[in-house]
């Protein structure tokens, strides 16, 4: 999960932002709690990201 987040800031603006949308969907739904927490919290700081 890291490695696919860390890629999508290699993509173009248009196709990272819907990574980016789909990668927080992922992550929420993720059993794992710390992966949940970053999810989270780039939801939160959604805006600011992009």
């Amino acid at each position: 999960m890291r490695v696919t987040l860390q890629e999508t800031y290699r993509y173009s603006a248009s196709i990272a932002e819907l990574a980016l949308q789909d990668w927080i969907e992922w992550g929420v739904r993720c059993s794992l709690e710390p992966m949940k927490d970053v999810a989270k919290m780039i939801k939160a700081h959604y805006s600011g990201i992009i």
